[in-house]
């Protein structure tokens, strides 16, 4: 924690900023700490409510459409050094189908689960999803998905500060869902397929 207070510090929204873009290209992180980052400027005055939506939206997206062209390039790669394996070729088809199935509308629903959103731009430029339908059903989707969550963290400050006993729950919260979400659950799925 004291790593991010100190990289909040020293670069402010800037560090906040790049930590959501890595972080929807598919790298684990706490972005949440960005966001309470961001409440408390709000209430210090130094920027309002709705910049914040606007700033932390662009860098989902920045991170998404960077992540949607490693996958389009990973695609590629895959089809021509790695076409000859079975198992991958299945995987690719399986993707592109989901794709083309499920379309467009999937880049929105995906920007609201934790575990899926910052894989989900990758998998859409590996399955081939178009790309300007990809872009504005993932900024939709985006910018609902920031307010929910400045809200949130709005509310979370608030118990936290005017709240003992709530401290006890926002810290296993954050604990169970970073813990939990990212390093625990996939590994007890791996261990329940063998």
């Amino acid at each position: 924690m004291a790593f991010f207070q100190n990289l909040f510090d020293s670069y402010g929204l800037v560090a906040g900023y790049i930590l959501l873009i890595v972080e929807n290209m598919g790298v684990p992180l706490p972005s949440e700490i960005v966001y309470l980052y961001g409440i408390d400027q709000v209430k210090k005055g130094a920027h309002s409510f709705w910049y914040l939506v606007f700033l932390f939206s662009s860098a989902h997206m920045v991170g998404s459409i960077s992540a949607y062209y490693l996958g389009l390039v990973g695609n590629s790669f895959v089809s021509k050094k790695l076409s000859s394996d079975n198992k991958i070729a299945l995987t690719k088809k399986k993707v592109e189908a989901w794709y083309k199935r499920y379309g467009s509308v999937s880049s929105f629903f995906v920007r609201f689960i934790g575990y899926v959103r910052p894989w989900s731009s990758f998998i859409a430029g590996f399955g081939k999803e178009r790309f300007w339908p990809f872009v504005v059903w993932s900024a939709v989707g985006t910018i609902i998905f920031n307010i929910i969550v400045m809200y949130f963290s709005e509310w979370l400050v608030y118990f936290w500060h005017n709240y003992q006993w709530s401290r006890t729950i926002i810290i296993a919260g954050f604990a169970f869902f970073f813990v939990g979400i990212w390093f625990l659950f996939p590994y007890l799925s791996k261990r329940n397929k063998n």
